[in-house]
């Protein structure tokens, strides 16, 4: 499937004789895509977007699978874009807001800590956490008969294929967030976990990989690791451009009497100085869960208020 956006129509796009010469459009350009970088990947398909450098027009591609494919374009030079389309929850912005203004997000959720909400925590919106994407961007592409010529954004290495196949190197473009939770008091009493992280970005721009947006709260799983340990790991878009803005991991516990705890640890130095920003692990410790009996006839009802939230000092 192919789509243009822009000035030119529709129907343009799959067949480039209805708006150029044949005579400039050169047989054989194509892409491809090296997984060098990323060889663990497996997308279901892959999208490459050429934005005009002369008009407002925006071609698109996608090919699935791993692999690249012939894409007829005119003679002239191009920005460019790669990633993976294949998700269900991460989106892409409309390629009309052009090639610096695209952006991945996630859509608005909530802590499902009852029905129907809360929908944000600490002020800021809940977002669902994303899967990942793998992507390049490419500054400046420029197609000719001889070949085609390109730089990567942020590169001043420019790359020549008399072949005419332009390369992209996918990399990952979320980060991968991990915690554990040690030293926990009465585990055993626990009927369900869950936990959240705030202060996390809610989008990043495709093109330089800049994350952005207001800040916002990921919820997220929690599994046990021992019987005083829990944890698990998780997706971002990574830390926004706000660097007064917190981190604080809170964890959600239920227990099987139906009483409700909520610790909030702050981790912003563990996130801001982790050693590897797009590998992060949040390790904290110390919660003293009261003992709790088994719930009695119907159950543990989580629609039921009255959460009791203790703010955890730890040494970040």
């Amino acid at each position: 499937m192919c789509v243009i956006t822009g000035s030119a129509s529709l129907a343009a796009a799959c067949s480039c004789s209805l708006i150029y010469d044949y005579d400039n459009c050169p047989d054989g350009f194509a892409v491809a895509s090296d997984w060098a970088i990323a060889p663990e990947a497996e997308p279901e398909s892959m999208a490459y977007m050429f934005f005009s450098w002369s008009t407002a027009d925006v071609w698109r591609y996608d090919f699935p699978g791993r692999q690249g494919g012939e894409v007829p374009l005119p003679d002239g030079l191009y920005r460019s874009l790669c990633f993976n389309d294949d998700s269900a929850v991460t989106t892409i912005s409309d390629p009309s807001e052009g090639y610096e203004s695209i952006r991945a997000t996630t859509p608005a959720t909530t802590l499902h800590l009852s029905l129907g909400g809360p929908d944000s925590l600490d002020g800021q919106k809940v977002r669902a956490c994303p899967t990942q994407l793998w992507g390049q961007s490419i500054a400046e592409a420029r197609l000719t008969d001889e070949g085609v010529s390109w730089t990567p954004y942020g590169s001043t290495d420019k790359r020549f294929s008399d072949e005419k196949i332009l390369t992209y190197y996918p990399h990952p473009l979320m980060a991968r967030y991990s915690y554990e939770v040690s030293d926990i008091v009465n585990l055993k009493g626990a009927r369900r976990i869950t936990a959240a992280l705030t202060g996390m970005a809610s989008a990043i721009y495709l093109a330089r990989e800049e994350r952005t947006g207001p800040p916002a709260t990921l919820p997220f799983g929690a599994s046990k690791l021992t019987d005083a340990s829990i944890g698990g790991s998780f997706l971002t878009m990574g830390l926004p451009d706000h660097p007064t803005v917190a981190n604080y991991l809170w964890i959600y516990v239920w227990l099987t009497d139906g009483r409700k705890f909520s610790y909030r640890f702050d981790v912003t130095n563990q996130a801001r100085k982790a050693p590897d920003p797009m590998n992060v692990h949040l390790k904290v410790a110390g919660i003293d869960l009261p003992e709790s009996e088994p719930a009695t006839e119907g159950g543990f009802d989580v629609n039921v208020d009255g959460w009791v939230v203790e703010i955890i000092d730890i040494n970040s």
